[in-house]
């Protein structure tokens, strides 16, 4: 269990982050300057907060109001920081071991952590001598070599091209496993986030905005600002016309979208699609679908987005798909064609307007 509540300030900057972690991976996401580093830096011990408490499987490593505040070598945590600051004058195995005691215990934990992250051929050799990814898990294997109490990793992959990057994330997500041992990612790359984190927070302008499951933060943001940061990329303003049986009518411009969400007749809200929830048909479409909502629209742009293309269309209102290229290429989709829009009741996330 992790639990932090602190505020520090640097410059015209506030860091007020408060979460609570029970266990597994937290992947604390948010873009450049949002805090992310800071905040791991404090559980580290390696930055004292201005105020706040820190705690760390039960023990209490900083306390703001008692004064106290351990040195990071109590504190029991693993750090992997950006530049991997490892040893250019060790080895593989000196490095490993740098912060463990001599004896057959030292030896057998190297050779365990060698196994762990399949540096064996490599045990033997520099830094210098090593690849990105090898470095790379050199320092998480050191960082784990203490068997620390929660394992802190700061943007791990932003040294590696992204090739390498793909790779190390299922390294990295199998070692986290194998290990058993909890851990803080730092990321603002929301795939890493996705795939390495149980639990994601999402930290913008030095406060924790929101914290959840994959699922609920990317599916369910708790405001316009996270939507836009998880790649919900259609928010429009609606007022909720009527609800019955849980689904919501709501007027979006001159069009109706049906929706799912606590919400009462007479709110004002943002209605929120992600476009990989936003199927695109030809205007006769008529085959058999589930969903509720079937709007005409027209494209407005179509752009490439790697194995995707992103398609933009007006519906009464903005709204982005994404498609295969195949479907692009089937259905035409070229600027001023028709189209009609189909999305499901239950793909729609209902955010109260602020000040509701």
């Amino acid at each position: 269990m992790l639990e932090v509540a602190i505020r520090h300030r640097v410059g015209e900057f506030t860091l007020d982050a408060a979460f609570v972690s029970p266990g597994g991976t937290l992947a604390v996401v948010g873009p450049s300057g949002a805090g992310k580093s800071l905040t791991l830096k404090a559980i580290a011990g390696i930055l004292r907060p201005d105020a706040g408490r820190i705690v760390i499987g039960g023990l209490v490593v900083f306390d703001g109001e008692s004064g106290l505040d351990l040195p990071p070598q109590l504190r029991k945590v693993g750090y992997v920081p950006q530049e991997y600051a490892l040893f250019p004058h060790l080895t593989v195995d000196g490095n490993i071991g740098f912060g463990l005691h001599a004896g057959a215990d030292r030896a057998a934990r190297i050779a365990e952590l060698l196994a762990l992250t399949g540096l064996g051929r490599q045990r033997g050799l520099r830094p210098a001598q090593l690849s990105g990814g090898q470095r790379q898990r050199v320092a998480l294997a050191r960082a784990l070599a203490v068997r620390p109490t929660v394992l802190l990793l700061d943007e791990p992959f932003s040294a590696v091209d992204a090739p390498t990057r793909i790779t190390l994330m299922e390294d990295v997500a199998r070692v986290l496993a194998d290990a058993r041992t909890p851990a803080v990612l730092v990321t603002h790359n929301r795939d890493e986030a996705l795939r390495l984190g149980d639990r994601i927070a999402v930290m913008m302008s030095g406060r924790v905005r929101q914290v959840g499951s994959p699922s609920e933060v990317f599916s369910a943001p708790v405001d316009e600002d996270v939507a836009a940061f998880v790649g919900v990329e259609t928010v429009v303003e609606g007022r909720v016309r009527d609800v019955v049986a849980g689904l919501a009518t709501i007027a979006v411009g001159q069009r109706v979208v049906e929706a799912g969400g606590e919400v009462a007749a007479g709110d004002e809200v943002l209605v929120c699609l992600r476009p990989e929830d936003v199927t695109l048909g030809p205007p006769a479409e008529s085959a058999p679908t589930s969903a509720r909502n079937h709007l005409p629209a027209t494209v407005r742009r179509v752009t490439a987005a790697g194995p995707w293309m992103r398609v933009e269309v007006d519906a009464g209102f903005p709204v982005v798909s994404l498609v295969t290229k195949q479907s692009h290429q089937e259905l035409q989709l070229q600027t001023g064609a028709p189209v009609v829009a189909t999305f499901k009741a239950s793909a729609v996330h209902l955010i109260r307007k602020r000040g509701r």
